[in-house]
């Protein structure tokens, strides 16, 4: 099961997400910047900006009104290991996305990033 946190964007905000992470928390968003774009980084290199925009109501109907972006806060990207400009070698590795703001902030989701298996 997966957890998240909304928080207004504050200068201690990511103290706040730091101590959710710590408590479980899966997630975390701040509701009043738009998010403008969102990238996959495998083993820290860019792999490709990911489709931004899709409805994701399940998030956003708990939020409060006006949250910015709402609905269309989703986004999207396929990666195929095997045919990337960069194949991606069989092991571990490491996956997260980069997101950025209307204020031209960048953000790792999650901050630290997944570890994936390629076979």
């Amino acid at each position: 099961m997966e957890f998240g946190i909304c928080l207004p964007t504050k200068a201690n905000s990511w103290e706040v997400v730091k101590r959710a992470e710590e408590l479980g928390f899966t997630y975390a968003w701040f509701y009043d910047t738009h998010l403008l774009s969102a990238d996959v980084l495998v083993d820290g290199i860019t792999f490709g900006a990911a489709t931004y925009g899709l409805t994701r109501t399940d998030i956003c109907t708990p939020l409060p009104a006006g949250t910015p972006g709402c609905p269309n806060i989703g986004f999207i990207f396929s990666l195929n290991p095997k045919s990337t400009t960069l194949p991606i070698a069989a092991g571990n590795h490491t996956l997260a996305v980069r997101v950025r703001d209307e204020l031209g902030n960048f953000t790792g989701i999650p901050s630290t990033p997944l570890t994936i298996t390629v076979r």
